[in-house]
């Protein structure tokens, strides 16, 4: 593992927890074989992360939490 690898986990087919490294390479981002490793809407959305929105004005999404900098 190179220094400043980004480590999570990750379950495995047994239901424990692995340790990997988050960062995908690019033949597993193209070949579609380690797409938990790529944050994408729908994988946040599965593990009910909040979508925020911050800046000065509202976002058009409304169910977007809005963090106001104003």
């Amino acid at each position: 593992m190179a220094t400043g690898d980004i480590k999570g986990l990750k379950e495995n087919a047994g239901g424990s927890l692995d340790e990997v490294i988050l960062q995908a390479s690019a033949a597993e981002v193209l070949a579609g074989t380690e797409i938990s490793k790529v944050a994408t809407p729908k994988n946040m959305k599965d593990a009910e992360y909040i979508a925020i929105h911050v800046g000065t004005s509202a976002p058009a999404d409304t169910t977007k939490l809005w963090l106001d900098t104003n």
